[in-house]
């Protein structure tokens, strides 16, 4: 597989049971195992990757923004610059940006 560039959308597919979750679980720092799994320039995986699991149950309403810059700042602490909503350009690069007044349901 080629090397992954930033400022990309990657996707992962695969059948259920292949191991995608377990291969991110590795990449963010979540599992451990054996052997090495390294991200390029990056130093310490776990405060450069956020990550937000699908089977999470919240009791807050959020809106589907919110859950997004929730994830975003995972790993920045809780301040919100203004900065930081401009940072959250996945919905706008996935074109899915009218969703984000809708109510987030996981």
């Amino acid at each position: 597989m080629p090397p992954c560039h930033g400022a990309k959308i990657i996707a992962l597919i695969g059948a259920n049971a292949a191991g995608k979750s377990t291969l991110l679980h590795r990449i963010a720092g979540i599992l451990r195992g054996a052997g090495e799994c390294r991200l390029a320039g990056v130093d310490d995986c776990e405060t450069a990757i956020a990550y937000m699991p699908q089977d999470q149950v919240s009791a807050a309403a959020l809106t589907v923004f919110e859950a997004v810059l929730l994830a975003r700042k995972q790993t920045s602490g809780w301040k919100l610059a203004d900065a930081h909503l401009h940072e959250v350009r996945a919905l706008a690069a996935l074109q899915i940006a009218n969703l984000a007044s809708d109510m987030f349901r996981s």
